[in-house]
């Protein structure tokens, strides 16, 4: 009997960067009916957990084309009342949580994000009750591997708030090439379902 020796993980033998590059080419090689319907699933099953709908206050990324969506989720808390938060960088390298309503004008930043014009009415870390983080990775332990700039680390830095991050599940990574600044999420939440990080 021939013992065939498993392919080593690719991500534990790569350094962040490296990583960060593959995983961009990977997200961009989703195909658009595999992002459309696995967000969709996503969307629904987190709307049906006792995370979302014991949440009074959420604080969500607004999603570009190939990122896990969150447009029906910002719509749905909206109708149920629940206070809205997305992001907007600063210049300082922070991240503020900005209050929204469905008026509320957006502008589309020179990397394609979408944020709010202005950043005046924004929820303390302690008014938030829940976050949804994007990534361009994320494991059951959860790590999470972001596009680099380090806002949402700093952020979530002594919130103490619950945590999801929305990710595809063929983004999951077993293992992840992480530093010590770099915060953990407590729940992971795929096509497959939410499920608790194991830290």
């Amino acid at each position: 009997m021939i013992l065939r020796k498993e392919a080593p993980d690719r991500s534990s033998i790569m350094t962040k960067r490296e990583l960060r590059r593959e995983l961009r080419s990977a997200q961009k090689a989703l195909s658009e009916e595999y992002v459309k319907s696995a967000s969709q699933r996503m969307e629904e099953a987190f709307l049906n957990s006792p995370l979302y709908q014991n949440a009074r206050s959420i604080f969500l990324y607004l999603n570009t084309k190939q990122e896990p969506s969150t447009r029906r989720i910002l719509k749905e808390a909206l109708k149920a009342g629940k206070t809205v938060a997305v992001p907007k960088c600063l210049e300082n390298g922070e991240m503020a949580a900005v209050r929204y309503k469905e008026e509320d004008p957006l502008i589309t930043t020179s990397m394609g994000i979408e944020e709010p014009l202005k950043a005046e009415d924004t929820l303390l870390k302690e008014e938030i009750d829940l976050i949804i983080v994007p990534c361009l990775s994320a494991n059951q332990k959860g790590e999470r591997l972001g596009h680099g700039g380090g806002y949402y680390d700093r952020f979530l830095h002594h919130f103490r708030g619950n945590t999801v991050c929305f990710c595809f599940e063929k983004m999951v990574r077993s293992k992840l090439e992480t530093e010590v600044h770099d915060e953990h999420v407590g729940y992971l939440c795929t096509e497959a379902g939410i499920r608790k990080c194991e830290k």
